[in-house]
Parts: structure tokens; C-alpha cells; sequence
């Protein structure tokens, strides 16, 4: 497998790449799915219980990312997705409790519009994924693609090796996984203090 194969998870013509956070999102994405004509989707499912994150109401719109947290002042974004998403409401509160503001985005399906936006708010972007980086996949693309975008601002946490390639994860239970990857909440807000220290 080469180093461009990693995480190019569309490299299947038209597929449509979902990572669900929450019970109520998943309702949502199965709701639009059954409205019909949406190609070929592949929904990635957590492994573990996860609490509602969205309302009743919720609707699920494909390439829409959502903010969870937008403090006023915010000195950095965490963007991720699944399961990812609750650690990172939960690193941004530890971030709280230490003075540091931080948003958090979900991003169940890539926004290309909502990366933008962050990347021009020139605040520095950590991308936790519980997978073999997708969303920063997906950034990269869009720094690429569109003249005077700075990659410097976008720092990724996933499951690649530090010559990203992906590796292949020993069983485990779901908390010793996310300290194994370093992405545990408190993982997530050394990072994030880390980062802002650069």
C-alpha cells in the first residue's frame, strides 16, 4: 500500500464518507439516506455508548459540519468527528477550567466551506481523528486546491505512524485506545497547549 492509498477513502468514484457522533445524528443520516438517490454512503458507527449531542429536530445535511462550541475569543478549533467529538466537547471544557477557549466542530462529513472559514479565522485547527486521518485527508486537498491557504495552522492527531502510514491497532478497551493514540480528552488539551505555545 502506498503512502497516497492511507486515506483516501474515496478513491471509489462518488462514495460519500459519514462518521456519526450521536444517536439522534445517526437517525438524521438514516432519514436522509432513505429520501433516496445519494449515491454510494459509506456510515461509519461508534463502538461504544455514546450520549445525544442533537435535538429531535436534527436534520443531516451531507458536506455540513456543525459547531458544538463557539466561545467568543476563541484561541484554537478542534474539529473532529464520531466518537472523536466527545472527547473533544470534553478537552474543550478541561481547556475552560484552565482559561484557554476553544471551539469545537463536528464534522461528520468534510465542509469544505467550514475549513476554510477556520483556516481564515488564523487560529490554529487540531484535527483528533479516531481513524486514519480523513478529515486532515480532506484539509490537505483543500490547502492544495486554493492559492495562499497555510497548512502551519492545521495540526492532526490520528492513527498514523510518524511516517504516515496506517497502522494496525492491538485489541483493547475503548479508554486504553484513546491513550494508546494519544486521544484522550487530556491528550487533546496537552496538544492543544502545545500548539499554542508554537
Amino acid at each position: 500500500m502506498g503512502n497516497d492509498d492511507i486515506i483516501v477513502y474515496d478513491g471509489i468514484a462518488h462514495l460519500k464518507i459519514i462518521d456519526a457522533c450521536c444517536p439522534q445524528q445517526i437517525l438524521g443520516i438514516m432519514q436522509w439516506i432513505m429520501e433516496g438517490n445519494k449515491g454510494l454512503v459509506y456510515v461509519r458507527i461508534m463502538r461504544t455508548g455514546a450520549a445525544v449531542i442533537y435535538p429531535r429536530d436534527y436534520k443531516f445535511e451531507f458536506g455540513k459540519g456543525t459547531y458544538l462550541a463557539n466561545p467568543a475569543g476563541a484561541q484554537a478549533y478542534i474539529v473532529s468527528s464520531g466518537h472523536g467529538v466527545y472527547e473533544a466537547l470534553s478537552a474543550a471544557k478541561l481547556l475552560t477550567d484552565k482559561g484557554i477557549k476553544a471551539g469545537v466542530v463536528d464534522m461528520p462529513s468534510y465542509d469544505e466551506e467550514l475549513a476554510v472559514e477556520l483556516h481564515d479565522s488564523g487560529k490554529k485547527i487540531i484535527i483528533p481523528e479516531q481513524n486514519n486521518g480523513y478529515l486532515m485527508s480532506c484539509f490537505r486537498k483543500t490547502l492544495f486546491s486554493k492559492k495562499n491557504l497555510k497548512a502551519e495552522n492545521i495540526i492532526p492527531v490520528n492513527l498514523l505512524d510518524k511516517d504516515g502510514k496506517p497502522r494496525f491497532l492491538h485489541s483493547a478497551t475503548y479508554e486504553e485506545l484513546l491513550e494508546t493514540n494519544a486521544l484522550s480528552p487530556e491528550q487533546i488539551v496537552e496538544k492543544v497547549i502545545q500548539v499554542l505555545k508554537t
